[in-house]
């Protein structure tokens, strides 16, 4: 393997490092407006006149409102440390 192609190999490993942030970023923005969504409906299911139905909404919609939450904070972290590490140690 000469310099050049293993420079190009090394770059190609950067685009697809800064590829993966990109993406993990897509998600965090769109799994946080998920969670801004279903929060949103967990208290419009308050408005459910059947006391067992309008708990079950609530708790099945306000679950998925946190896990939405915990899978955009991950993403988002995720997303910047490789954009650190791309950054600071390639």
């Amino acid at each position: 393997m000469d310099v050049r192609e293993f420079y190009a190999q090394i770059d190609k490993a950067d685009d697809d490092f800064k590829a993966v942030s990109v993406d993990l970023y897509k998600i965090f923005r769109d799994t946080y407006y998920l969670q801004y969504i279903f929060s949103d409906l967990s208290k419009k299911a308050a408005e459910i006149e059947d006391g067992e139905k309008r708990e079950r909404f609530e708790s099945v919609l306000s679950y998925l409102s946190e896990r939405f939450y915990e899978i955009s904070e991950e993403c988002y972290k995720l997303s910047a440390e490789i954009d650190n590490v791309r950054e600071y140690d390639l």
